[in-house]
């Protein structure tokens, strides 16, 4: 038999291992290792080499270990950015061209310069949340949006109340309302004096 019959005979031997192998007859820690002696294939020093071997490992991948990123918005604060998200979505009836989730977050990345709104700092959490709410008021300021957007008044008293308490306005709030308006509580107060007085109370200072 010549040496290239000999070698492809070594080759067909090592197929045949590989092939009757079977999963559960390796170790999950161990690698594969099958040595097929032949005569031929290589001389060193006019004498034949009778050792070829061929050795078949198993390969484990890295373990990759996905982490948030650092200094950027945790899972409460993104909650709270999608949620004011929604919000303007949902107040936006009044605009000609009702706005849409996507429009909103490209708005937000713009303003932010971020390429998602995960990507935004911590830091800059207070900043992104006053955009989404000043685009919200501004939607809600539309002429007709007290009509199309059908929370614009539970929205619109939860503003007044939350400013004035953050601002211990609450006593200014209550003697501005029997002053101007002659009411004791914003429920007896139509539209159009709850818009009022939602502006007095964001103008003041």
């Amino acid at each position: 038999m010549t040496d290239d019959g000999k070698r492809l005979r070594v080759v067909e031997q090592i197929k045949d291992v590989l092939d009757s192998a079977r999963p559960e007859d390796i170790a999950p820690d161990a690698g594969v290792s099958i040595n097929v002696t032949g005569k031929g294939g290589n001389r060193i020093a006019g004498r034949d080499f009778y050792d070829q071997s061929v050795r078949v490992e198993k390969v484990t991948p890295p373990v990759v270990i996905v982490k948030t990123g650092e200094g950027v918005l945790n899972a409460e604060e993104k909650a709270e950015v999608q949620r004011l998200v929604n919000e303007v979505v949902d107040g936006s009836g009044a605009r000609r061209k009702r706005r849409t989730h996507a429009s909103v977050y490209a708005q937000l990345k713009r303003f932010m310069h971020v390429n998602s709104y995960a990507e935004i700092l911590r830091s800059d959490f207070s900043k992104a949340v006053a955009y989404l709410r000043r685009m919200g008021a501004i939607d809600n300021s539309l002429p007709s949006a007290h009509k199309r957007n059908p929370h614009w008044r539970q929205k619109r008293i939860a503003a007044i109340h939350a400013r004035c308490k953050e601002r211990g306005w609450e006593e200014w709030r209550v003697t501005r309302m029997k002053e101007k308006f002659g009411r004791g509580s914003m429920t007896q107060m139509p539209d159009s004096e709850i818009e009022a007085l939602y502006r007095a109370v964001m103008s003041k200072k």
